[in-house]
């Protein structure tokens, strides 16, 4: 492997998947402004378009920072007041305060757009620089799309692409992942999997650290190549998650026909829902950026055994760090047919509970016939958080 040979994120050969630059801020929001779709989009969340506003963006905002505090940042706050209790942020001490040190957060992933909007707001809250998000070009599906995330500091990764050039864009995103981290450019958030996962089974793809090694100097070991990039795993935790049916849904297609497709407008249907429904609480747990690799494997390990290691070594500090709400365990006590945790919530929280998971299929428009199988694939994801941590902690068996 090469070593890597490039000193910025704006280097050419990144062109085709990072952010804008500050230079090219002015022209994407002038373009930006004139989409109808976008100002639909902007009216409809809450967004300010107002003639101050639109005076602001296309006069006043010059850099990345200055649209994500002043435009994305604002409206969110409106957003986020409208369908969240609260959204917090722990362990923020384990990271540089003084921000010479970039981090690479790798999170499950529970909402295509908030997990990283929360996480800027509550970073920049939080006294540290907003991190750069990494977001698949399949959920591009609007030029206004791309322009708009390009401007909140979006990474582009390419997806299905022939073996050869998934391979060639692979190096290319791990090469600006550890650019933007060892040059001191800025955190990159990245999930720990393709996708969201649709029954909060939170497991990290081996696979995406092999990418991340891709672009680590010759001689460099998978250990030393991943703490290089200072990873630090995250724990996002959402009382309700607005896409629960939708998810359950998708699951239940794939469960019937392996060759499902999902539609184009599904994941704008996501995302929509998303930024719309109800959250309730939301919370994110920083964990320590892990250290000692190697420790957590035999010295003969193969590759996979390595990577698989550490796969479950960032899986064991997310489920260690969840934060948990009755909906998880009213759920799990449904899921496993008890009432092991029968203190932590009141019989009227348990019925309002049941009662959202039906007004969520409502919502979804679940077929009478699926509504049953529907409606435990529904609890099994509010409960799979709790379950994995019992399980790491010891206080169960799967």
């Amino acid at each position: 492997m090469p070593d890597n040979q490039y000193h910025s994120t704006t280097d050419p050969h990144f062109d085709t998947i990072r952010p804008f630059t500050d230079a090219e801020v002015h022209d994407a929001i002038v373009e930006l402004l004139r989409d109808e779709e976008f100002r639909h989009f902007a009216d409809t969340f809450g967004f300010d378009l107002s003639p101050e506003s639109e005076t602001l963006l296309s006069e006043q905002v010059r850099t990345i920072f200055d649209f994500k505090r002043l435009f994305i940042s604002a409206g969110l706050s409106g957003l986020l007041d409208k369908t969240t209790f609260s959204t917090t942020i722990s362990g923020t001490s384990n990271l540089d305060r003084e921000g010479q040190t970039k981090y690479l957060l790798v999170s499950n992933h529970r909402d295509i757009i908030l997990d990283s909007a929360i996480l800027d707001q509550l970073f920049m809250q939080s006294g540290l620089s907003m991190p750069r998000m990494t977001l698949g070009d399949n959920l591009l599906k609007r030029p206004w799309i791309r322009t708009l995330v390009k401007l909140c500091d979006a990474v582009v990764v390419k997806r299905g692409l022939p073996v050869r050039e998934t391979l060639v864009e692979s190096k290319r995103l791990s090469e600006y992942i550890r650019t933007a981290v060892e040059q001191g450019e800025e955190h990159i958030w990245l999930a720990q999997r393709d996708g969201r996962a649709k029954d909060s089974n939170d497991t990290t793809q081996p696979g995406l650290l092999k990418m991340l090694t891709l672009s680590a100097p010759r001689g460099t070991s998978i250990a030393e190549s991943i703490e290089s990039l200072h990873l630090v795993p995250m724990a996002i935790s959402y009382e309700y998650d607005p896409c629960d049916a939708l998810k359950a849904v998708e699951l239940l297609a794939r469960r019937r026909n392996p060759d499902y497709q999902k539609q184009p407008t599904e994941d704008l249907v996501s995302m929509r829902t998303g930024l719309s429904g109800r959250k309730g609480r939301v919370h994110i747990k920083v964990a320590e950026p892990l250290h000692d690799l190697a420790s957590l494997y035999e010295p003969e390990a193969g590759k996979n055994e390595q990577l698989a290691a550490i796969a479950r070594e960032i899986d064991r500090q997310i489920f260690l760090n969840y934060r948990f709400y009755p909906s998880n365990y009213i759920a799990y006590d449904i899921v496993r047919g008890g009432d092991q945790f029968d203190s932590m919530y009141s019989r009227k929280e348990r019925l309002l509970f049941e009662l959202y998971v039906e007004e969520q299929m409502d919502a979804a428009k679940v077929a009478t016939k699926d509504r049953e199988e529907v409606a435990h694939m529904i609890f099994d994801a509010y409960a799979n958080p709790l379950i994995n941590n019992l399980i790491t902690r010891k206080i169960i068996r799967r």
